[in-house]
């Protein structure tokens, strides 16, 4: 990624991002897993973070468009998706956080491609809701972190419907 930060303050942050997916990997069109999409995406992004009851309250929003490239293997090309995460996590003095996250993706325009053509451009949208957990500690001048949430996605229509669980774990030197 490509990102530049402007702090208005010690509690209001903003940042400006491009992020760019590559299409590294193998591709097989006649495989259902692989370690490529086969095609760029470029995701321009705005975030913005407040941090509030002296930094232990804190409200991050991110809003993005991704844009993609042709998958030439498949003559596919997806639609310019919009979406909007945002988060509320309380942080306490063990290291611990809860809180709850959510988000809104909308399929900007419709794919491209025989396949798209036969399912009528398959444009949709989905709103995700969910908790979040975290864990974060100071290791000597560097620090670890670890997050989980969950979302219950509802509202979706003409996209692949599920309720992601994602782990993360982050290590900062």
């Amino acid at each position: 990624p490509i990102i530049a930060g402007y702090h208005f303050d010690q509690t209001h942050h903003l940042s400006l991002a491009l992020y760019i997916y590559s299409d590294w990997g193998s591709y097989d069109p006649n495989r259902l897993a692989n370690l490529s999409l086969n095609n760029w995406t470029y995701s321009p992004t705005v975030g913005y973070t407040a941090l509030m009851q002296q930094g232990t309250l804190e409200f991050t929003a991110e809003s993005a468009i991704d844009f993609y490239t042709k998958n030439d293997a498949t003559d596919y090309e997806n639609g310019a998706v919009f979406r909007v995460d945002a988060q509320l996590v309380k942080r306490f003095a063990n290291g611990w956080g809860i809180g709850g996250v959510g988000g809104w993706i909308e399929q900007l325009e419709d794919d491209e491609g025989p396949t798209a053509d036969r399912l009528d451009g398959f444009k949709g949208h989905a709103l995700p809701l969910g908790p979040i957990g975290t864990y974060s500690q100071q290791r000597g001048t560097g620090q670890v972190g670890f997050a989980a949430r969950w979302l219950s996605e509802f509202n979706v229509k003409r996209r692949l419907e599920g309720d992601p669980l994602m782990v993360t774990a982050t290590v900062a030197f």
